[in-house]
């Protein structure tokens, strides 16, 4: 389930045409029962809430209203955020915590050449509540050493907040069109990146090295 609208503007961005909250010109909206038939229909137990930024939705109670609908469905969801945008409704947060029940957070850091920055209190509160959250970096191997440093420095000022240590994902940068020996050299040169700081970033001995798999699979 794609929200409309984010003002997040990282430069490799793979999905611009969600960044106008009118996007009628890529996607005619839909109304929260469409949305719902649609789920039902593809039986489907995991849905997941991205965007855009579904925390710069214009009609976040309609979001908020959505999720728990499908979570009395028996359905898993998983949000997918930046960590930039804070919501500043408290009620709906409460509410979204109840139900979410995997908060994926892809902090933008050197690679992707962000407008907005991660909010490390936001990303923080949120962590300390969540039923299970990750946090899902995608790294530029060309821009390795500025990217690690920038991460570094978010864990760091997240474990001031008394955030919870989850699991961190590094995806490697992939574009529409790559070859599959492409994308795979990336991956192998950040796996070797990462190997080669360990001692220097302790933090990599547990992450993991992933494919940004709906560009593989041309889901936009």
């Amino acid at each position: 389930v794609r929200t409309a609208g984010c003002t997040v503007g990282c430069r490799v961005c793979d999905t611009k045409n969600s960044w106008p909250f009118e996007s009628r010109k890529y996607q005619p909206p839909h109304t929260l029962e469409e949305i719902k038939a649609k789920i039902a229909a593809d039986r489907t137990r995991y849905v997941v809430v991205t965007g855009g930024d579904p925390m710069e939705s214009r009609d976040f109670p309609a979001l908020v209203e959505l999720c728990e609908d499908l979570f009395v469905d028996g359905k898993f969801i998983t949000i997918e955020l930046s960590g930039s945008v804070v919501s500043s409704d408290k009620d709906m947060m409460y509410r979204m915590l109840k139900v979410v029940e995997l908060w994926s957070f892809s902090p933008k850091v050197a690679s992707m050449q962000a407008v907005k920055h991660p909010n490390p209190i936001f990303i923080a509160s949120v962590l300390r509540k969540a039923m299970s959250a990750q946090l899902k970096f995608v790294v530029d191997d060309e821009r390795w050493n500025d990217s690690v440093e920038q991460i570094d420095e978010l864990l760091a000022v997240l474990a001031f907040e008394s955030a919870p240590p989850v699991p961190i994902l590094l995806q490697t940068l992939t574009k529409y069109g790559d070859m599959p020996a492409t994308i795979l050299a990336r991956q192998k040169s950040v796996f070797e990146l990462a190997h080669r700081d360990i001692e220097k970033y302790d933090w990599l001995e547990d992450a993991r090295v992933t494919a940004q798999q709906h560009v593989l699979l041309g889901v936009r």
